[in-house]
């Protein structure tokens, strides 16, 4: 099973990711934390990404994809995969589609989670963003 899950930050997705990925023992492939773990190794993708997450930018499409396509290349997951935090365009979304082709796969289903603005709002307003302040 190939999952892909989606929704705006606070819509719960990290909650029923963590779920689905429990029950159906699948692997989690997050371009987030793929790139905290390179930026803490401080390897050169690490180091790049940093540049861009630093300015509060997205990084870009090509090396996100890259990325993506290496892990999905290297395989490992016999009961499958969820990808989380991509795509987030639609250059990524048609690369998406181009690198599961390249290895004979293919997603089996989207999940979206629409929350509306106003329960967002609440969500979102009771999180903390800096323990230090």
């Amino acid at each position: 099973m190939n999952l892909l899950i989606m929704g705006k930050p606070g819509a719960g997705k990290g909650t029923l990711a963590a779920q689905l990925l429990d029950y159906y023992k699948l692997k989690h492939i997050s371009t987030g934390n793929i790139y905290r773990d390179e930026m803490a190794k401080r390897s050169p993708i690490g180091l790049e990404a940093e540049k861009y997450i630093a300015a509060g930018e997205l990084v870009p499409d090509e090396m996100t994809n890259d990325i993506v396509k290496d892990v999905l290349r290297a395989g490992g997951f016999p009961n499958g995969f969820m990808l989380d935090g991509y795509p987030r365009t639609t250059a990524q979304a048609v690369a998406l589609d181009e690198i599961l082709a390249g290895i004979d796969d293919r997603l089996t289903a989207v999940i979206n989670i629409d929350v509306s603005d106003e329960v967002l709002l609440q969500r979102m307003a009771g999180r903390r963003v800096c323990p230090a302040c």
